[in-house]
């Protein structure tokens, strides 16, 4: 009987001993295509992320396809076609799809991890107009939203390599 127990009891100690109980490190460089909802029309868009750069194409509607935006060393590059416009910062309404997706990327290195489940993580970020939620996946974004902002960015494919 004490055998039984004590089997029983190491089976749980290696059953919880297995959990993963940090979350996975999250990847820098990655690419992946996202659908934007909240506002009064979906948008989908094709983003990129290396250490110091942020790259979001919008590629639907039809009327916003082709409009970009790169968000590298504090400047904020629009563009459509072969015309663009270099800002400092983000330019865009702190509230924007774009600017959220941007900046919330942009500071992937400063997340602070809140919890996991089912497989996911959750990190909390500051962002200039206040804070964001991200979940990830085998260190990769799955959801962003933020409390100050309608939309929710859900990305729908990874092409990553990192």
């Amino acid at each position: 009987m004490k055998r039984s127990v004590l089997i029983m009891l190491s089976s749980v100690l290696i059953l919880l001993t297995a959990c993963r109980a940090e979350p996975q490190e999250l990847r820098n460089t990655f690419e992946a295509d996202v659908t934007v909802s909240g506002g009064v029309t979906d948008y989908t868009a094709h983003i990129s992320r290396s250490p110091g750069e942020v790259t979001v194409a919008l590629t639907s509607p039809a009327s916003v396809a082709g409009l970009g935006y790169t968000y590298s060393g504090g400047e904020l590059t629009t563009s459509y076609g072969e015309l663009s416009c270099v800002t400092s910062g983000v330019s865009l309404p702190l509230s924007s799809a774009p600017a959220v997706l941007c900046e919330a990327l942009s500071r992937i290195g400063e997340a602070a991890y809140e919890s996991s489940s089912d497989g996911a993580d959750t990190y909390r970020l500051s962002l200039s107009a206040g804070s964001a939620v991200m979940t990830c996946a085998d260190g990769l974004p799955v959801k962003i939203t933020a409390d100050f902002s309608p939309y929710t960015v859900t990305f729908t494919a990874d092409d990553g390599d990192d």
